[in-house]
């Protein structure tokens, strides 16, 4: 139920007041979803992807902000 809520009500939220980047770790996948790109208006993010294991994350908005995914879960 909280991946459902960070995905639905989180992320609604703060898309609305402009947040330009939303990232929830996935546990039980073992993956990073990035969410970029807010509409206000709309109060929803345009972009989204879903990293996995082999895969590096790298903010939009921090700068120097990069790691692998799977080091989150090793």
């Amino acid at each position: 139920s909280s991946l459902r809520k960070d995905r639905r009500l989180k992320a609604a939220l703060y898309a609305r007041y402009g947040t330009p980047e939303y990232v929830i770790v996935n546990v039980g996948q073992r993956t990073v979803e990035a969410y970029r790109d807010p509409d206000r208006t709309e109060a929803r993010y345009r972009t989204s992807m879903t990293l996995e294991a082999g895969q590096t994350f790298t903010s939009a908005v921090v700068p120097n902000l990069s790691f692998p995914v799977a080091a989150l879960f090793t």
